[in-house]
C-alpha cells in the first residue's frame, strides 16, 4: 500500500522532480528492506495455506520449520520474485497516481493507482507464491509450482501469470481503501492540527508527529489485513491449482480454477477458520508496513501543501535596503520592486 496525499485533487501543481523522487526512493527501499525481513512470514503463510484441506490446517510454527528443513535458505525462497514485485511497486503506484492527480479525488485515484499496480506486478506475485507455497506440500503435489518461469507459460500459456487476478485486486484495492479511510478519520480524532511554522522551527514536533502517524499506519494496516485476509487465501489456493489433468482414457485436459468455486471450496472444506489461515503472518508483515505507511503518507500531504503555497525565492536586497518595496503577494510569485 502506497500513501497518495489528501488534498490532492483537482487544481495544484504537480510535485517537482526532487520531491518526487525523495517519495519514490523512501518508498522503494522502504518495500524492499519489508520485503527481504518479511519474506520468512511469506512463506509460512503461503506454505500453510497450500497445505490447507479438509484434513491438514497447519499452523504457524509448523509451516516455519517445514520451510527451514533442511536449510535456513529455505525461509528466503522466492525472495527473487518479490524483490522484483517490491522495487517495481512504489514506481508504478506513483506514476499512475500523478497522471491522475488533478482530475480525481485523492482517495479515488490511489485506489485506480492501487488497481494498476497490481495488474503489473501480478506475474512477480504469482511467481513468488509458487516458490514459497512447496514446504509443507509432498513432492509429486507440489512439483508443477518448482517449474521455471518458461517451462510454466510454454504449458500453461502467458494469461496463467496473472491467474489468481481477482482475488489480489479485491484484497489489496479494497486493503488500500480501507487502510486510507481508517487513518483519515483517527488522524484526524488524534493528531494534532499541522502547524507548519512550529514544524519548521521545532524538529521534536515533527518527529512526534511522524511517531503518531507511525503508529496510526500500523492500527491501520492490522485492521485492513484481517479485513481482507480470506481473499488471501483464496488467491493462494487459485494460483497453486494444478491446471493439468490426466483423465481415465488418458487425455489432457485443463481446469483453470476460478474466484467463485475456490471460494466455495475452501469454505466447505475448512469453514471461517479456514479463510484465516496465514492471517498471523500477515499481520505482523502489515503492522510492520504501517510503520513506514504513515510517515510517507504525512510526507505525501506536505507535498500537496507545498504545491499549491506561494514560491518563496531569494530576495537579493541592493546596497541601500530601504530603496527596497515589497508588495503583498497576489499570486504564487512575490513581486520586488527596486527603487533607482
Amino acid at each position: 500500500m502506497e500513501a497518495p496525499a489528501r488534498g490532492a485533487s483537482s487544481g495544484g501543481s504537480k510535485p517537482s522532480a526532487n520531491e518526487f523522487s525523495a517519495l519514490l526512493r523512501g518508498s522503494t527501499i522502504g518495500a524492499v528492506t519489508l520485503c527481504v525481513l518479511g519474506t520468512p512470514l511469506d512463506v509460512a503463510r503461503h506454505a500453510s495455506q497450500a497445505a490447507l484441506s479438509r484434513s491438514s490446517q497447519p499452523g504457524f510454527t509448523e509451516a516455519l520449520r517445514a520451510a527451514a528443513s533442511p536449510s535456513f535458505r529455505g525461509l528466503w525462497r522466492g525472495l527473487a520474485p518479490a524483490l522484483c514485485c517490491s522495487a517495481l511497486a512504489p514506481a508504478t503506484f506513483l506514476v499512475a497516481y500523478e497522471f491522475q492527480r488533478g482530475s480525481t479525488e485523492a482517495i479515488e485515484a490511489g485506489m485506480v493507482a492501487r488497481a494498476v499496480q497490481v495488474i503489473v506486478t501480478q506475474p512477480f506475485s504469482f511467481l513468488q507464491t509458487c516458490r514459497q507455497a512447496t514446504a509443507l506440500l509432498p513432492g509429486e503435489k507440489g512439483a508443477h509450482l518448482s517449474r521455471g518461469t518458461w517451462e510454466i507459460m510454454v504449458e500453461d500459456g502467458p494469461r496463467t501469470l496473472w491467474r489468481g487476478l481477482l482475488p489480489v485486486l479485491l484484497r489489496d484495492v479494497a486493503a488500500s481503501g480501507i487502510f486510507w479511510w481508517s487513518y483519515l478519520k483517527l488522524g484526524d480524532a488524534i493528531l494534532p492540527p499541522r502547524d507548519r511554522i512550529e514544524e519548521e522551527f521545532n524538529p521534536k514536533a515533527a518527529q512526534q508527529r511522524a511517531m503518531a502517524a507511525a503508529g496510526i499506519g500500523s492500527v491501520c494496516a492490522v485492521a485492513a489485513a484481517i479485513a481482507t485476509q480470506p481473499f488471501d487465501v483464496v488467491k493462494t489456493k487459485m494460483q497453486i491449482h494444478q491446471m493439468m489433468h490426466t483423465n481415465r482414457d488418458g487425455f489432457r485436459r485443463q481446469k483453470v480454477a476460478r474466484f467463485l468455486a475456490t471460494l466455495k471450496e475452501t469454505f466447505k472444506a475448512t469453514g471461517w477458520r479456514g479463510l484465516w489461515t496465514g492471517c498471523g503472518p500477515r499481520v505482523v508483515v502489515a503492522a510492520a508496513g504501517g510503520l513506514l505507511l504513515g510517515p510517507i503518507f504525512e510526507f505525501g500531504q506536505l507535498i500537496a501543501g507545498d504545491s499549491v503555497r506561494p514560491l518563496r525565492r531569494p530576495l537579493n536586497l541592493p546596497e541601500d535596503p530601504t530603496h527596497t518595496i515589497v508588495h503583498p503577494r497576489s499570486s504564487k510569485d512575490m513581486y520586488i520592486e527596486v527603487r533607482q
